[in-house]
């Protein structure tokens, strides 16, 4: 999810910088709205990617199973502390 204020209609399509955790060379993606978070706000968005630029694919791919790999190393730790 994108948080955002802005209203933009499911459909449309938006070009993206984004930088990921810790700070670094911005990623460039372009994407499509594909739902909000709660239709009676804007308050955020779900994108589809349609186009990542550059190394960008990989970076994220690489981002995304980190955090992943860190809420399961929490969810074993959470278990066995319970």
């Amino acid at each position: 999810m994108v948080r955002t204020s802005e209203v933009i209609p499911v459909g449309s399509r938006l070009s993206l910088q984004f930088s990921l955790p810790p700070a670094g060379k911005p990623l460039y993606a372009e994407a499509e709205v594909v739902r909000h978070m709660d239709p009676r706000e804007a308050s955020g968005l779900g994108l589809k990617f349609l186009k990542l630029e550059g190394g960008s694919a990989s970076r994220l791919r690489d981002y995304l199973e980190a955090a992943r790999r860190a809420q399961d190393m929490l969810d074993l730790m959470m278990r066995q502390a319970g």
